[in-house]
């Protein structure tokens, strides 16, 4: 079973400045409790192939293995898939220019269950990421490009 869900943020900078917000290791700028750990290569290099892991909110995941798939700065595109043993998921990114000082970002998430509990975590994690419909990333990438700074919760 595939679970799909997609929104789109208005972020209030160049899409050269806010598009790189969005690789794995920039996230840390604007996401709060994001933390990464880089498994290849060994330094923070935002290209297809890299691979990282972060920590589960569920006790039988205790990590995320993250891949870039693919990766087009130049169409201003990025696509990770996410795994664990009870599920895969494909998560993108495609930013989009409105004018000189905004930048429209699409973020689509398909999930794909292995077995029952991936089928579960899906749906929990589906709701949890889209209960905000994506505006507390909109809310928190607008509040970095405007101080710097991380929003805390």
């Amino acid at each position: 079973m595939q679970l799909s869900q997609q929104s789109s943020l208005i972020l209030n900078g160049k899409i050269e400045e806010v598009f790189p917000l969005f690789g794995f290791w920039e996230e840390k700028k604007w996401a709060f409790g994001w933390k990464p750990v880089i498994v290849f290569p060994d330094f923070p290099d935002i290209k297809e192939g890299t691979v990282f892991k972060t920590e589960s909110s569920f006790i039988e995941e205790p990590s995320y293995n993250w891949i870039i798939s693919k990766y087009e700065p130049e169409n201003y595109f990025i696509e990770y898939i996410v795994s664990t043993q009870n599920r895969i998921w494909v998560i993108k990114v495609q930013c989009l220019s409105l004018d000189n000082q905004k930048t429209k970002a699409i973020i689509s998430y398909s999930y794909i269950a292995l077995n029952e509990t991936g089928k579960s975590y899906n749906q929990l994690a589906l709701n949890e990421i889209f209960k905000s419909n994506l505006k507390d990333w909109e809310e928190a990438i607008n509040y970095y490009i405007e101080t710097g700074n991380i929003l805390e919760p």
